[in-house]
């Protein structure tokens, strides 16, 4: 009965999670045809200093991403992306590459902090898919 629960827990546990085909976990919005923007790397909650550079690797997954302003396919996308709940022309990157390098601000406050990713259609337009990555500041 002990491993029927414990089973039963494990299933109940990896059901509640939201994952890509990798196995990253994916927090955020899902596009009206599917598509997605998953932070591969790194790990969600990752500890990091005021000033410090690390590298961002995202998966799409339904669309292509491509250099905004490419509209050599209409499936193709590009995302921008917000600290702490900036929105609009505040972004600070709008890019179409897989890789992105992104340095904290040197004045950034300890604590935890959000990059929100936002995917809009090659005319710039909002397509409702979002990604949503945390990291604290020590």
């Amino acid at each position: 009965m002990l491993k029927f629960i414990a089973s039963l827990s494990l299933v109940l546990f990896l059901s509640s999670c939201s994952c890509d085909k990798d196995g990253a976990e994916f927090v955020g919005n899902i596009g009206p045809n599917q598509e997605k923007l998953v932070v591969l790397e790194p790990i969600d909650g990752w500890n990091f200093n005021a000033g410090e550079e690390f590298l961002i690797m995202l998966q799409a997954e339904n669309f292509q991403l491509a250099n905004p302003g490419d509209d050599s396919n209409p499936e193709n996308g590009h995302y921008r992306v917000y600290l702490d709940g900036n929105d609009g022309e505040s972004f600070f990157a709008k890019s179409g590459d897989e890789n992105l390098v992104y340095q904290i601000p040197a004045s950034l406050e300890s604590g935890i902090h959000t990059l929100r990713f936002e995917v809009l259609d090659q005319s710039g337009t909002p397509n409702g898919a979002e990604t949503v990555f945390s990291f604290r500041v020590n």
